[in-house]
């Protein structure tokens, strides 16, 4: 099972893109070669651009 699942292409009709849910912290950390104080900083600085 994906840790990730993304439909690309997808958008809401806000033009939002769609979310990917992550069901595996662990193997999602891991993939993207982060622990969990970079993987949080990494998300935090995301959601702080708008």
């Amino acid at each position: 099972m994906a840790a990730a699942a993304t439909p690309q292409g997808v958008t809401e009709r806000r033009g939002i893109p769609a979310a990917s849910f992550v069901e595996d912290v662990e193997t999602y950390l891991r993939q993207a070669g982060l622990d969990v104080n970079s993987g949080l900083a990494f998300l935090q600085e995301r959601s702080s651009i708008v």
